[in-house]
């Protein structure tokens, strides 16, 4: 009668030295989330989408410097945000070049790069925000509607097209941070027990 089931989205990975070993240690993947935890420290936004830009915007207001690094293809859109993000003398923008390598003993210190002077830029931590990748398939072979993206459309109560299947948190790919993804789950679980309640009272009738 009623279910969840456990979906979400993973985001890309480049797959490089170091990025796995520095997890949790100097390389995060929300700067909203663990942006407090560089405060006056020097730090890089790897990624060429709207949430890296957001991610800059954010960083930018607690650590020492910021370092944004779109990729050789650049950003993927011309952002509104980038006019005042380029005049904020704590943002360093780095065009035409692809992070390589994540390096340091205990923590990151410092990331190598490919395509730019110089190859190797001293750094407390490295967010990367690249785009997110679907694992939501198993939700539109159900009948669930989902976006270009994959991600689950949602309406009052976190609705979803199919009757008695409700969805929160990142599958619906709005804000991507805990205290979205908390209050969407409070707000989808009193819809689900509010649809339970009006089907058993249809069901006693």
């Amino acid at each position: 009668m009623f279910s969840h089931s456990l979906t979400g989205v993973n985001r890309k990975s480049l797959s490089i030295k170091g990025e796995n070993e520095f997890k949790g240690r100097g390389v995060s993947y929300c700067g909203v989330c663990d942006g407090p935890f560089f405060r006056e420290k020097t730090v890089a936004v790897v990624g060429a989408g709207r949430e890296a830009v957001h991610d800059v915007e954010v960083l930018s207001g607690t650590a020492a410097k910021v370092y944004t690094i779109p990729g050789k293809k650049g950003y993927s859109e011309d952002y509104p945000e980038l006019r005042h993000l380029k005049i904020d003398p704590k943002i360093q923008f780095i065009y035409g070049a692809d992070i390589t390598e994540i390096g340091g003993t205990d923590f990151v210190e410092y990331i190598k790069l490919d395509g730019a002077e110089p190859g190797e830029v001293k750094v407390d931590g490295v967010f990367m925000v690249l785009e997110h990748i679907s694992t939501l398939k198993i939700m539109a072979d159900a009948g669930v509607e989902t976006d270009a993206g994959g991600c689950i459309k949602v309406e009052g109560e976190q609705k979803t097209s199919v009757p008695s299947v409700f969805a929160a948190g990142d599958c619906c790919c709005k804000g991507f941070q805990i205290a979205t993804a908390t209050g969407m789950g409070a707000y989808a679980a009193l819809g689900a027990m509010r649809y339970v309640k009006q089907l058993k009272s249809r069901l006693a009738d």
